[in-house]
């Protein structure tokens, strides 16, 4: 699994993390809980509060956005890296996101080795046989495997 901005546009979705997406705004949160608070915090009427965003428009995809740091842009170059797994994403947020969610302390199902975070397991499983590589390609695309 990958973070190919082609497989995002299809499917609407990170293959690594289920992204839960808001229908008012461009919003993305990693859990249900998480988007019903933020419709509770940003989208309910509330007489207390102004309404404080205004969408903008990416000036690479044109996409409506909120806030710049959860935009994340197709068309932009991976900035940020997981040092546990290796996969690429545009932006730090994201990079955040993905290591906040990923599970710490990951017992590996064949040997019980405690990986310190769930993203490393593939790469550990192919220590287990030398039958195998890991290999990434898009599903969509005829990009290089990467």
């Amino acid at each position: 699994e990958n973070s190919c901005s082609l497989y995002k546009r299809v499917t609407g979705k990170n293959p690594l993390n289920e992204i839960h997406a808001c229908t008012q705004c461009s919003a993305k949160l990693t859990s249900e809980k998480l988007l019903l608070e933020h419709m509770v915090q940003r989208h309910s009427v509330r007489s207390d509060l102004p309404e404080d965003w205004v969408l903008k428009i990416c000036s690479h995809c044109d996409y409506p956005f909120h806030l710049q740091a959860l935009h994340d842009c197709p068309l932009k170059p991976p900035v940020a890296s997981c040092k546990f797994c290796f996969q690429k994403f545009n932006s730090h947020t994201f990079l955040l996101i993905h290591l906040n969610s990923t599970q710490h302390l990951y017992p590996c199902k064949v040997c019980g080795l405690v990986l310190r975070k769930q993203c490393m397991e593939l790469q550990h499983l192919m220590e287990h046989t030398d039958k195998y590589t890991t290999l990434y390609k898009c599903i969509y695309c005829k990009d290089d495997i990467y």
